[in-house]
């Protein structure tokens, strides 16, 4: 393999990797990946802002216990535990309290090799009262009409 070759191999992974790092962070879903002992190695902004918190390095190093209630945190590390031994995806809602309010998360949660466990999740609540937001908008604008 020539010089150029692998220079040109090696700005293509960079490229790919700067687009996907975008994505993510320009999504509205929360994203995490947690290292085999639980704790985090990266969280993209929606969770950040979820937590109210400003920076990534608020979050890196934290397990579930340092960010949730106790049952929040007990019940995400089984569903992480059960996703480390079995592998593949794991498809659930989980729930938090947060100051109040109920939020029910579609989460889905992924074993990254020898590395640890990526997750997902999209708040229902929220994506729930955008969709009707929307189509009221849309039912009233079409009456109006």
């Amino acid at each position: 393999m020539s010089l150029e070759h692998l220079t040109e191999l090696t700005k293509k992974l960079h490229d790919h990797d700067n687009f996907l790092h975008t994505f993510i962070n320009q999504s509205a879903i929360l994203a995490w990946i947690k290292d085999i002992n639980g704790k985090y190695t990266y969280a993209n902004p929606s969770l950040i802002k979820f937590h109210n918190l400003e920076l990534e390095d608020d979050i890196i190093g934290k397990t579930d216990y340092d960010l949730w209630p106790q049952d929040a945190a007990d019940e995400y590390t089984k569903n992480d535990k059960l996703v480390w031994k079995y592998g593949g995806n794991k498809e659930l809602i989980e729930s938090i309290d947060k100051i109040g309010y109920m939020h029910h998360f579609y989460v889905i949660k992924f074993k990254l090799d020898d590395i640890g466990i990526g997750g997902m999740a999209i708040d229902l609540n929220g994506s729930v009262k955008k969709l009707i937001a929307k189509y009221d908008e849309q039912y009233l604008t079409n009456i109006t009409n």
